[in-house]
């Protein structure tokens, strides 16, 4: 037996995992003892596709719907109302409840082989062949045996398909379908949006990554602004006596002016280091690697927090760990942010400031790893320089 995904019709995007080699469905059907399928709604388009094996099988069948949201076909009720005359057929509809009926299983039993099929594809053209599906392929006994304990329940709870049915649900599906066409128009008129906007955005970072591909290699950056930015860190770690934080009020002082790496307000200087111990404990915690990026931030920046103190931000907090860890931690701050936004960054909505800076150093470690750039700090020079200067392109 494969391990890989298969084809359940042998083409098309709804795949099986643990397809058997050489699976032919068709084939399981004709030779089947025992058909019983259980779907969420049924299109004629996948009847199409199932009943010529369907139809030559002597197997006991069947076949059990839902009517929810109207998608089942009348057209194809009426295929199963007439099978079910037969004999040969139990063709049942699933009673409204509060509960939506969902499921999507196929169990084929024969003298040979049983199995089931269990996935996200209805009886559709699109749920067997064209959708992009999933379903999962088992013959374990204790699993079948199982889900015919469960299939029986849902049946035994059904009521057969009558003509009375269908007439009455005729018309509520043809208001249906009238309303989905709209619905469908627009979303597709929403996903096109969306493409575009996708697509323009896709542009924008290019070209951003050209541009700063253009700007590590050039003699501005190697042979004065790396220099200078990089120093500015390490004047950082000598102010700040790093990694123990035993600066003193002068030290911190000058800390807050340092240009490079972000642009402190000075107002919040003296606030800080008044509590300069519970201050000192926070940058040591800020630089514990062993906790998770975005706990650390959320930490020092909620006011519920014991080491949470007023006037730190994300930009201070980032401009020490940029210190820190040039090659890993990028500094966030209103050139940066500035930036970002001119080639289509979109910060992860409804999240705290830990999970938005611990996405936004991911994409900054590709955006570093595309560019050439030697580390963190030189992008926050390549952000600094777009926004300053026009000729770059950045207003």
């Amino acid at each position: 037996m494969t391990t890989n995904p298969t084809a359940l019709l042998g083409s098309g995007k709804a795949l099986v995992i643990g397809l058997p080699g050489k699976f032919s469905l068709p084939r399981a059907l004709r030779k089947a003892t025992r058909i019983r399928l259980a779907t969420a709604f049924a299109h004629m388009s996948g009847w199409h596709l199932l009943s010529p094996a369907f139809r030559q099988s002597s197997a006991r069948k069947d076949l059990l719907t839902g009517l929810d949201f109207c998608q089942t076909e009348p057209t194809l009720l009426r295929e199963w109302l007439k099978l079910s005359r037969t004999g040969q057929v139990r063709a049942c509809l699933y009673p409204k409840s509060s509960a939506t009926f969902h499921p999507k299983v196929l169990i084929i039993e024969s003298r040979n082989r049983s199995f089931a099929i269990i996935g996200s594809g209805n009886l559709s053209a699109g749920g067997l062949r064209d959708n992009v599906e999933c379903s999962l392929y088992t013959s374990n006994p204790s699993i079948i045996q199982q889900l015919n304990e469960w299939f029986e329940q849902q049946i035994t709870s059904s009521f057969p398909i009558t003509q009375a049915d269908i007439d009455e649900y005729e018309p509520k599906h043809k208001a249906a379908l009238n309303a989905s066409k709209k619905v469908r128009a627009k979303q597709e008129e929403t996903e096109a949006r969306l493409a575009s906007s996708r697509k323009k955005r896709q542009l924008t970072w290019k070209d951003a990554v050209q541009r700063g591909k253009k700007y590590f290699a050039s003699k501005r950056f190697c042979q004065d602004d790396r220099r200078k930015w990089a120093s500015s860190a390490k004047k950082i770690q000598r102010l700040l006596h790093y990694p123990r934080f035993r600066f003193n009020s002068n030290e911190w002082a000058e800390f807050f002016k340092v240009y490079e790496l972000g642009n402190l307000v000075p107002i919040y200087s003296k606030k800080l280091f008044q509590r300069r111990k519970l201050l000192q404990n926070g940058l040591r915690l800020l630089l514990n690697e062993t906790v998770p990026i975005h706990q650390r931030i959320n930490t020092l920046l909620d006011s519920r927090q014991p080491v949470a103190l007023r006037g730190l931000g994300i930009n201070l907090l980032t401009k020490i760990l940029a210190a820190h860890r040039p090659n890993k931690w990028p500094v966030f701050n209103g050139p940066v942010r500035k930036a970002l936004q001119s080639f289509g960054y979109e910060e992860p909505r409804g999240s705290e400031t830990g999970e938005k800076y611990a996405a936004f150093a991911h994409r900054m470690k590709e955006f570093m790893e595309q560019t050439g750039a030697p580390d963190m700090i030189a992008l926050d020079c390549f952000f600094y320089k777009q926004v300053e200067s026009k000729k770059y392109g950045w207003k």
